[in-house]
């Protein structure tokens, strides 16, 4: 029989005991399951931190991968418990905006989870419905009795586009264990404003500026600052071997903060 993967993704941190009772419960039925951790580092109750981590990560695991994201998880009116199917694997996660961003293009099946016909303790969902949930799915049992199929999310959000028109606006969308920056500017916005052009990034206060995109982070010297995309897909803004976020006084942002200008000629 396959084995079968649970992956963790919540903001509970490491100062607590929440993941290790979390992962404790699925062990004392599922003795031979692996377990994953994708983080638990997710700042307090921020969706769109978790979809970025969850969407870069997810489709490197196997069908039958069965995901609990613990973020945000309290169930109310509108946003429900849910289960999402798609390209054979397996969501469980409040309806609070996270999987709609992960999964925006996707051809998924969405059920409400009512598991309160089992247990009126909900106080810890990640591990009182969404671990229960995993550990029917991974152990063949009836998991369908506590789904309701529904045909949309109730929350139902996307991640902040740049703005393009004679310059591109970007926000910072992330920033990694390493505090570099990553931006919302996609590979495909970037080239098809710049094409061959030369061209110019401000950043923050648009005191530092860069003027070519970097293949490594080795390509610059130590504390310089660069431009590269990653295996994300994204603009990311670093300084060598040095903190981004906090020496550019930058985070993770609505409003613009990255500007990719064309350099005029007359």
């Amino acid at each position: 029989m396959e084995k079968k993967i649970i992956t963790l993704l919540t903001d509970f941190g490491y100062a607590d005991y929440y993941t290790a009772a979390v992962k404790g419960k699925i062990f004392s039925q599922l003795p031979d399951i692996n377990i994953v951790d994708i983080s638990h580092d997710v700042k307090t109750f921020n969706y769109r931190e978790a979809a970025f981590i969850l969407s870069n990560c997810y489709n490197f695991f196997p069908e039958g991968t069965i995901h609990i994201v613990g973020v945000n998880s309290e169930a109310r009116q509108n946003t429900p418990h849910i289960l999402v199917k798609c390209e054979g694997q397996y969501f469980i996660c409040a309806d609070n905006g996270i999987l709609p961003i992960v999964l925006c293009d996707k051809d998924v099946e969405i059920y409400e989870i009512d598991y309160t016909r089992k247990s009126d303790v909900l106080t810890f969902p990640t591990m009182d419905v969404f671990a229960e949930i995993a550990i029917l799915i991974a152990s063949g049992g009836d998991y369908q009795q506590y789904l309701n199929k529904i045909d949309h999310y109730h929350n139902h959000y996307v991640m902040l586009q740049p703005i393009v028109g004679e310059q591109i606006q970007g926000h910072v969308l992330f920033v990694d264990s390493y505090r570099n920056l990553i931006t919302n500017i996609t590979k495909k916005i970037f080239y098809d404003f710049v094409k061959d052009s030369p061209f110019v990034i401000f950043v923050g206060s648009r005191s530092h500026t860069i003027n070519k995109v970097s293949k490594t982070y080795s390509d610059v010297n130590t504390l310089d600052m660069l431009a590269i995309f990653g295996s994300h897909g994204y603009l990311e803004i670093a300084l060598n071997r040095a903190n981004a976020a906090d020496l550019l006084g930058l985070s993770e942002t609505i409003t613009p903060t990255i500007v990719v200008e064309l350099v005029r000629r007359f």
